[in-house]
């Protein structure tokens, strides 16, 4: 059996030598690389892409930039693409913060899709699992991301990315927003990775040939 997390004692009994655990895989071809370049003195550029829910968890997102306009003032700028459940409450938290650097495209066709993304330096994953009972999660719009060449902020554990991969910014799941904003501050010149290094990252580990190779590794 092939899974993207870790599975309950009660499930997996008897079963865990049959159990591979995996993340997800993606067509990494298909993914243009973003054109963004950052050098400094521009602001960075975020991008999420979403069904917006409230377990994506953006008001953590949202309140920290808040906060990071006080600190580093117009050195951050956020574009949340999609529609959702959440979107409304997005938008009133937005005007209560009284923010401008944050923006809201609603849906968006392939076309318009890659062009936000041709100007974004870091993408946005959940930064919510723990509302819905997740601390860990594989999901397909990290993984897009990384084939973009984008550097990634998620909360939680995720398979393919250990703590030592510099470009996945990870935060706790909780309701905190100091990681969130110390993750964004840690971001200079020596620190942003670059976007060829990340692209070179799906293609070894992320792509759905790799997947493919490691389930007929396990099935030999």
């Amino acid at each position: 059996m092939i899974q993207y997390s870790t599975e309950s004692t009660w499930f997996s009994f008897g079963l865990l030598s049959k159990t591979k655990k995996m993340g997800n895989g993606i067509i990494v071809e298909n993914m243009p690389l973003s054109e963004s370049k950052w050098d400094g003195k521009q602001p960075i550029e975020i991008i999420s892409v979403a069904l917006i829910a409230y377990w994506h968890g953006y008001d953590r997102l949202i309140r920290a930039m808040h906060e990071l306009e006080k600190i580093k003032p117009n050195m951050f700028n956020l574009t949340i693409v999609g529609d959702g459940e959440e979107l409304e409450a997005l938008k009133k938290l937005v005007l209560e913060l009284k923010l401008s650097n944050i923006r809201f495209t609603g849906m968006l066709d392939h076309n318009g899709l890659n062009k936000e993304f041709s100007k974004a330096h870091i993408g946005v994953s959940s930064l919510g699992l723990h509302r819905k009972g997740l601390y860990e999660a594989a999901d397909l719009k990290t993984r897009e991301y990384a084939a973009r060449g984008l550097m990634i902020l998620g909360a939680g554990e995720d398979i393919d990315f250990s703590d030592e991969i510099e470009f996945r910014l990870k935060v706790p799941c909780d309701e905190t927003i100091e990681p969130i904003i110390d993750a964004l501050q840690g971001i200079t010149l020596d620190t942003i990775v670059s976007k060829e290094k990340v692209r070179t990252f799906a293609l070894e580990r992320l792509s759905m040939e790799v997947k493919v190779k490691e389930m007929l590794l396990r099935l030999s």
